[in-house]
């Protein structure tokens, strides 16, 4: 029995820093003893005590002094007297840095929910244009205002033979169309630009997400460095 006391009162002593340090564990989960200026998400639609929905509004300095000391004008302009809380509506976020390649200096707001893509961003491609997938068709225009006086084609059209030369072409004004059928041709070597088309409607880039409110602390523990 004696022992068995012994290995309950070791657990105990073994569990207990666990214990003592779970509530500092959770701050996302907006902790009843906050750091001042800490960041926590709420299931609900409002924020518990001591906290207010970070929403980029703006507060008074000597009302809420440590936090205006903590803050400054990190997250915007202000007017005198007053500083800006940030503003995480509809944001998402990521860790600051002046360091990497992309970095993000802190309190800076980027990014944008659609972008609109440029001719010099769109991949490099082409419209290619197939001449079996075109129709060339046509008329001969003919004239019949008397008989044909003429056996040359240049600078004449098809006209009425007379006789006995059977000269078939005449220079008269055409009245009339031949057969279709009687013009025919390819369109090899054909090049040229296909119309434009698109209307530069822009692009979603929205991740999938789920929308929480977002507090921040007015009160707390000053955070030391």
């Amino acid at each position: 029995m004696i022992h068995f006391k012994k290995m309950i009162f070791a657990a105990a002593v073994t569990a207990c820093p666990f214990l003592l340090a779970m509530p500092y564990q959770a701050r996302a989960s907006c902790s009843p003893d906050p750091y001042l200026g800490g960041i926590c998400w709420m299931a609900a639609d409002y924020c518990p005590t001591e906290y207010m929905i970070a929403d980029g509004r703006t507060l008074p300095s000597d009302e809420f002094e440590l936090l205006s000391i903590l803050l400054g004008n990190t997250y915007g302009s202000a007017p005198e007297g007053q500083f800006r809380i940030p503003d995480l509506r509809g944001r998402s976020v990521t860790g600051s840095s002046d360091h990497s390649p992309l970095s993000v200096r802190q309190g800076e707001a980027r990014g944008s929910n659609t972008i609109t893509l440029s001719q010099d961003q769109i991949p490099r491609h082409g419209h290619e244009i197939d001449p079996k997938k075109f129709h060339l068709s046509g008329t001969v225009a003919a004239s019949t205002y008397g008989s044909a006086y003429s056996d040359s084609p240049i600078n004449h059209y098809p006209g009425i033979a007379s006789k006995p030369a059977l000269q078939a072409y005449s220079d008269q004004s055409p009245n009339t169309r031949m057969k279709e059928d009687m013009v025919t041709g390819d369109l090899t070597g054909f090049e040229g630009v296909t119309e434009k088309t698109g209307s530069g409607t822009p692009i979603n880039i929205l991740s999938p997400r789920i929308a929480l409110t977002t507090c921040i602390a007015f009160k707390g523990i000053f955070p030391e460095r």
